[in-house]
């Protein structure tokens, strides 16, 4: 193996398997403009591809959400006629952990594969490269089921998170499709709320999208989100999470909104109750799929559940669309629950590189395992034996 000077990026390995791959790593800001075409290609011609495998996401992270983490690092996978195949963003944090660079706006982390060959292949060479840097662990701390990362033969030690998950949509069939599977009674209660809010003025869905709506619209849209958001209790005494309230984050969704003009591209939808812009949906298409990424809706309308009304007309609207396929709410809440949505699972995924702090992290990994799970069996039978002992209590 030969390294070359970082700074122009380094040629690190070759496989020896059926299919052989040569990694390179880049560090830092340069080593991503240095790669960042390459890397929207290689996201597009990803099947997989979520709008956190493009690279418009990382760097307005970069920009505004990643400033103290330290550098990012680049592990790119080329084929013989040196065309990427294969990509993996890691940060260095302390005491041998690597991790997925990720913040409180990005739900998932994956790599960025052509196929799962290349996945395969990229996680086989991956700890042995970054071992070479420190060795410890790699963690990717939120993988969304189907990921790359969780390819078979991938190798990664794959964790459920129970208390995590992530709400879909199918629109197979369209809107009417997806209401008929929602029950008699909810469809009426969504009549009813409908017919109540109209009593106020007319209902008017609007679609600002990215290609077609000019940069005005787009400011104005954007601002209609931010207000209705920071004037709920997401902005209640300017302590909330609301984006408008946040300098990083509203400068992250602004530079959000600069990358993503393609694909994937930005939208932003809002439902007007007469001249009112009563709800709006700050969201992203990517590869057939809309990402609502944040809700808002205007409280003092609340008991016409403007939010409730805009993502029907959202499905609605979207059967004008057949290229989108499916609809997210990215993460999951019992909120959302009346949608009906499967229900895909939510992993945690570790690598662990060659050596002593590979094996002492892995070991700790076990212990810690081991514990959990003795944990979770001690308490189901304490539930146990609490209801026998009811039960036994309530015959005498």
């Amino acid at each position: 193996m030969q390294e070359v000077s970082e700074a122009s990026g380094s040629v690190l390995a070759a496989s020896a398997g059926p299919t052989r791959l040569h990694a390179e790593l880049h560090r830092g800001l340069a080593g991503f403009e240095r790669i960042r075409g390459e890397w929207t290609d290689l996201a597009r011609r990803d099947p997989r591809a979520h709008y956190y495998h493009h690279p418009g996401w990382l760097l307005a992270s970069l920009e505004h959400l990643y400033m103290t983490t330290g550098d990012p690092w680049f592990f790119l996978f080329r084929d013989d006629a040196g065309e990427l195949q294969a990509l993996i963003p890691l940060v260095r944090q302390g005491g041998g952990e690597w991790r997925a660079p990720r913040n409180d706006q990005t739900s998932y982390v994956d790599l960025v594969a052509v196929d799962d060959a290349a996945a395969q292949e990229s996680l086989r060479q991956l700890p042995g490269l970054v071992g070479r840097h420190g060795g410890g662990r790699l963690v990717f701390d939120r993988v969304l089921a189907g990921s790359n990362l969780l390819v078979p033969g991938g190798g990664v030690r794959a964790e459920r998170l129970t208390r995590k998950r992530s709400d879909w949509l199918d629109l197979e069939g369209g809107s009417e499709a997806v209401l008929a599977g929602l029950g008699r009674h909810f469809r009426k209660e969504l009549r009813r709320k409908r017919r109540r809010a109209e009593e106020q003025g007319a209902l008017t869905f609007r679609a600002s999208l990215a290609g077609t709506a000019t940069e005005a619209e787009r400011e104005v849209a954007f601002a209609d989100f931010l207000r209705l958001e920071s004037g709920g209790w997401k902005g209640a005494h300017g302590t909330g999470t609301a984006v408008a309230i946040h300098p990083e984050l509203r400068a992250f969704y602004a530079r959000v909104l600069d990358e993503f003009t393609t694909e994937p591209r930005w939208r932003i939808h809002r439902l007007f109750l007469g001249e009112a812009c009563v709800a709006a949906q700050l969201a992203v298409e990517c590869s057939g799929t809309v990402y609502l990424l944040k809700i808002a809706f205007d409280e003092s309308y609340a008991g016409a559940s403007p939010g409730l009304l805009a993502v029907a007309s959202l499905l609605e609207a979207l059967d004008d669309e057949p290229a989108v396929r499916w609809l997210t709410f990215v993460t999951g809440n019992r909120y959302q629950d009346v949608w009906r949505p499967q229900q895909r699972a939510v992993y945690s995924a570790t690598l662990y590189t060659p050596g002593p702090a590979g094996w002492r992290a892995r070991v700790s990994d076990g212990v810690r395992g081991g514990l959990r799970r003795l944990r979770t069996v001690l308490a189901s039978l304490r539930r146990v034996g609490g209801g026998n002992t009811k039960e036994k209590g309530a015959g005498h």
